[in-house]
């Protein structure tokens, strides 16, 4: 601890600054008085090319005479000083503590902040590199059918995995509606589609499936499309009708809290008689329809991945 002390910055030049009074004190002195205070009634003035007492020797005599003439009064009035002297002194160095721990703790929240702030995008980085990504794709599995509440179709959706880590309860759900007036803006829907299904998906106890990386599933799903859309959504003529499918996948990824989803927008219309390449709207009074005589396609810009 002592080394510690002498080896401060104020502590040498203090050292130094008495080092060089005391070797001042001892030149003679020239143009000023020099005043000796000692045990005599009256100080004598020693002016002149003489040398004066020596600074240590100055300081003891100074405060012999000090012990020696001082009174009550005048050891409760230095005493008074001192005491502010000293009050002053702790005030100042306790402000400077103060102010010097507000500056240390903003430091440490900066760097806290900074820190947390790169734990982050390191975090965020790490994910997007190797997380899960489920890609989803629908093909016909069944001819359409009539029944009492609507029209049902299958579908066979492969969910693959392009990502670098499996994708944990992994699920699927698919719906239709009819595009059009209620339905200008399918995209916007879809993601409501998917958001609702991630919240539904969120319990402990909805599990999925798994799926590694290069090895797609299979998922075969049942659609109906509801009379009562139908009905209130012809178009052009009572006989036509303009349905479409959302399906959505949510999944679990390594290292994320949030369930992540791939969603997915199909058109159902029916093949053209003569051009295998041309596509028209579902006709009611066409009845049933065998898998070769209708088909779903993507719709442009329609999906959508978290």
């Amino acid at each position: 601890m002592l080394i510690d002390w002498l080896q401060k910055p104020s502590t040498i030049i203090w050292g130094l600054y008495l080092a060089a009074a005391e070797l001042a004190s001892c030149l003679p002195s020239y143009s000023f008085s020099c005043i000796l205070v000692s045990d005599e009634n009256h100080a004598k003035d020693y002016s002149g090319n003489q040398p004066c007492a020596t600074m240590h020797e100055a300081v003891f005599r100074f405060s012999k005479f000090i012990w020696v003439n001082a009174t009550h009064d005048n050891i409760s009035a230095f005493a008074a000083v001192a005491v502010a002297v000293f009050t002053f002194t702790l005030w100042r160095s306790t402000l400077k503590l103060w102010e010097t721990g507000e500056k240390q703790i903003a430091v440490a929240k900066v760097s806290a902040d900074a820190a947390i702030e790169s734990n982050k995008l390191t975090s965020e980085l790490f994910q997007s590199e190797q997380r899960a990504w489920i890609s989803a794709a629908a093909t016909l599995a069944s001819g359409l059918t009539w029944e009492e509440s609507g029209a049902r179709l299958y579908i066979d959706v492969i969910l693959d995995n392009v990502g670098k880590s499996p994708a944990l309860d992994v699920s699927f759900e698919a719906d239709t509606f009819m595009s059009g007036r209620e339905n200008p803006e399918p995209e916007a829907g879809l993601s409501q589609f998917c958001e609702k299904i991630v919240q539904r998906r969120s319990s402990p106890r909805a599990k999925g499936v798994t799926v590694f990386p290069g090895k797609p599933t299979h998922v075969m799903y049942s659609l109906l499309v509801r009379r009562t859309d139908i009905d209130r959504n012809i178009v052009i003529k009572p006989d036509w009708f303009s349905p479409m499918i959302q399906g959505c996948v949510v999944y679990k990824t390594t290292g994320a809290p949030d369930m992540k989803y791939t969603g997915i927008l199909y058109n159902i219309l029916a093949r053209h008689e003569t051009d295998p390449f041309c596509a028209k709207l579902l006709r009611i009074s066409n009845g049933d329809l065998q898998i070769d005589q209708f088909g779903i396609g993507p719709y442009a810009g329609g999906d959508i991945a978290t």
